[in-house]
This record gives C-alpha cells, structure tokens and sequence, in this order.
C-alpha cells in the first residue's frame, strides 16, 4: 500500500489507488482462502477447453492441491468380497479378492500441485483427430464413444504427438494420471466406495457396466458427474495410469514417486463388461504389459501445465 508523503499532503489520485489496491489484496486474500482454489485462484471442477487440432477440443478440469485417503479400509475390503456375484468362477472369484485386498493398506496421500484432467475418457474422434486412425473394436458406437483396444504404449504415442501440437501454440504438456492423482480425482473428496456413495444399486446413474451397457462402449459424458465434473470415472472403459502395479506403502506419503518396477501397469475405474464390484473408486487392475490391449480399456490424459 502507498504511504503518505510526509507533511500529511496526499493527493486525491494517490489515495484513490491505495484504496483500489487495498481492495484487490482483500479479494485475492479472500479468493485464497476459499476451499478448492489454488495459488492461481482455480476453483475445483474449472473447465478449460484446449483445441487439439482440426477444430476439435479436449476439455480438462482443475484437480486442486489436497489430501485423501486411498485405497480401501479393511471394512470395506470385507463388504466388496461379501458382495462378490455368486456366478464368478472359481478362479475369477480367487483372483478378485486377491486385488480387493491389494485395495490396502488404506493409507493419507497429499498432493502438494494440482492439475488438469480430462472430463471424459479420450473418445475415438479425439483419436482419431491426432492419431488419424481408429484401433477401437466398438466403432459402432460412434465417435463420442471412448477409443479402446489401446496398450499403454498406444496413449503414450497419442499423448507425445498431441504434445507437439500443442508446444506448437501455449506449451501444453500431457501425460498419463498417477494412479494416485486418478483416485483423488475420481473420489473428488468423498470417502465412499463410489463417488456417489455406497449403494452399487445406483451405479447405473453415473456408469455404464455390465447391468445396463449391451456389452458395449457407449459415448461418454451421458452419466451423472463426480462433484469435479468428471465423467465415466466408473465404467465404460478402464483407464491406464502411469504407474506399475506394486503394493501400498503402510505409511501416510506425500507426492508419492511413481514405482520404478512393478507387475505391469496399473488401469482404474472398471469397465463395460465389469460387474458393480470393480467399478468401484479403489478397485485396481492387475498390472498388464505395456503392449497389453483390450476392448474394456482406454484412457484420459492430465494436463500439468498453464495453456
């Protein structure tokens, strides 16, 4: 703030700006303040619209700084075994309770920077925008649908070619979520098995799986959103991370690094031919190889820098 100048004369225009700058400084001190915002005075769930070429835009929304609890506690381990269909193999049923129970231990993740993510998962036309080509099974389900039948070496083909695009422009810079930065921002700050709360019987709401699909992709964006406006974080397709599949770490991490080595890569959220139980927000996939594709999986990149 200005100060007088000495002898008590302070002219009319010098007191007219110190006013407008004591008011900027209360409202930037007030927006600071607000849950959600960041330094850069985001609010959670803000949109921005990032043109990828050809007239076609990608929406991402501000995933701000914070804290969660991942994975599941030991309580909700039980009831996700508990609720287990009675029509799973022997063998299916054996290898989804090892991974729920991989779902621990529950554990305090803080994500000390925010970032961008994809509203929806990245659909064939957005594909085929960067890619020219479309290496989805369901093509039948158009082009809003999510592409699918992409390994985790496809998305980082897609990503580094859309990533000279946009250095070209404002400097943009995408990658793959950690599986961290997934789940934070699919629970969105909730605590419960899905987004929405706890009663699988409402998931068809918000997903698209095996109770309402036709055992099939069907365009994104059509379900109800988390409270960050994200959509198809259950369902639909799988969605890569950037990670290796490892175990939790007992202790509360910050910033968590990235495993160096691991059984495969990891894929979050469940998809079309998944009943409720893996669809759920820590449900995690068996790590698949990097070249490893299937017709339930797909992705959404994270923007990490100002465009």
């Amino acid at each position: 703030m200005l100060m007088p100048k000495q002898g008590g004369l302070v002219k009319t225009k010098t007191i007219a700006a110190g006013v407008v700058l004591f008011v900027i400084v209360l409202a930037y001190m007030s927006i600071a303040a607000e849950p959600g915002m960041d330094k850069l005075s985001h609010k959670a769930g803000t949109v921005k619209t990032v043109d990828i070429g050809g007239g076609m835009k990608m929406d991402f929304v501000w995933c701000p700084p914070g804290s969660f609890m991942m994975g599941s506690s030991q309580t909700q381990q039980d009831s996700a075994i508990k609720a287990l269909p009675g029509a799973l193999s022997d063998d299916t049923k054996q290898s989804t309770i090892i991974a729920i129970q991989n779902e621990g231990p529950q554990h305090q993740v803080t994500l000390t920077k925010g970032f961008w993510m994809a509203n929806t998962e990245v659909t064939q036309a957005q594909w085929m925008q960067v890619m020219g080509n479309n290496p989805s099974k369901f093509i039948d389900s158009g082009p809003d649908a999510p592409v699918e039948t992409v390994s985790w070496n496809d998305c980082q083909a897609f990503i580094a070619k859309l990533n000279v695009y946009l250095a070209k422009q404002k400097g943009g810079n995408l990658r793959l979520p950690s599986e961290a930065e997934w789940e934070y921002a699919c629970r969105a700050g909730t605590k419960t098995a899905y987004y929405f709360g706890d009663d699988a019987a409402k998931l068809g709401g918000s997903a698209w799986f095996a109770g309402n699909s036709g055992m099939k992709t069907q365009p994104v964006g059509r379900k109800k959103p988390n409270e960050w406006g994200l959509y198809d974080m259950h369902g639909n397709v799988w969605e890569w991370c950037a990670d290796f599949y490892g175990k939790y770490p007992a202790n509360d991490v910050t910033d968590p690094a990235w495993p160096a080595t691991g059984q495969g890569r990891v894929g979050r959220g469940g998809g079309w031919d998944d009943f409720a139980g893996d669809c759920r927000v820590a449900y995690r996939s068996y790590g698949r190889s990097s070249d490893f594709k299937a017709s339930p999986l797909g992705f959404r990149p994270v923007l990490l820098t100002e465009y």
